[in-house]
């Protein structure tokens, strides 16, 4: 609400993946005559809207670049595969969500069924959006209603290169000692083992198993050990592995 007018201005409403946005109401002002609702109105901008329903689970809201054996980084994809109510669509991508409503750079028009957007993202690392609207025709012309309609669709690039497994020990009081593990944006989870210094190979893959709580606390009568840890990232890329010896704490 305007505290001023106590006019309505914008309404806040859930959006996908739990986001809130708030969404300004000025555009409903030509759509009613007589104090009644009639879409039809040549001063509302309503319509042309469109449905979109996002398909697969290829699409992520957090990627990165892939680090090639070579070197080299495979880009990060938008992989959007969706169904929509209209016959074709038009898309482009963006870092800014406002360009969505600019009609300048969309694409020209897609048959629906071929509803997959597969554009590398990027290369810069920050937040970029698809930008998307349901067209009938390919001469239909980018109205002011159209184009505040379009949908955007956010994917926030992370920085390229394989994550780093991080790894804070702190010792007890009794001797033993807090293994505490670190999480960068990019890092989903850990794979750890642990066993004898003198018989754990932290190179050999076999014995890994899922971190399911980030610290730990190992009590002195189980010291000295050897620690491995491998940091898993957003699109499945493992960390070098990382070996620590814990010893017990000196009395």
């Amino acid at each position: 609400m305007d505290r001023r007018s106590n006019r309505l201005v914008g309404i806040a409403n859930s959006l996908h993946d739990n986001e809130v946005g708030a969404i300004p109401v000025q555009r409903l002002h030509g759509c009613f005559s007589a104090g009644r609702v009639d879409l039809e109105l040549e001063g509302c901008q309503l319509l042309p809207g469109f449905q979109l329903e996002p398909q697969g689970n290829s699409f992520r809201k957090l990627t990165k670049a892939r680090s090639q054996a070579d070197g080299s980084l495979e880009p990060a994809r938008w992989g959007f595969q969706f169904l929509i109510d209209t016959p074709r669509y038009r898309y482009k991508t963006s870092t800014d969500a406002l360009a969505c409503e600019d009609p300048v750079g969309y694409s020209g028009t897609l048959t629906s069924s071929e509803a997959m957007i597969n554009d590398p993202i990027g290369p810069e690392p920050g937040v970029h959006y698809l930008c998307l609207i349901g067209v009938q025709a390919p001469e239909q012309l980018p109205s002011r209603a159209l184009m505040a309609n379009s949908l955007s669709i956010k994917v926030e690039l992370l920085p390229p290169g394989k994550p780093l497994a991080q790894v804070m020990i702190g010792h007890l009081p009794d001797g033993g000692a807090r293994i505490s593990w670190l999480r960068d944006p990019d890092v989903v989870f850990y794979r750890v083992k642990r066993g004898t210094p003198e018989t754990t190979d932290c190179h050999d893959p076999s014995g890994y198993r899922l971190l399911r709580t980030l610290s730990r606390d190992i009590p002195g009568s189980a010291l000295p050990l050897k620690l491995c840890s491998v940091a898993i990232d957003v699109i499945g890329q493992s960390s070098e592995f990382r070996t620590d010896l814990i010893q017990a704490a000196a009395p």
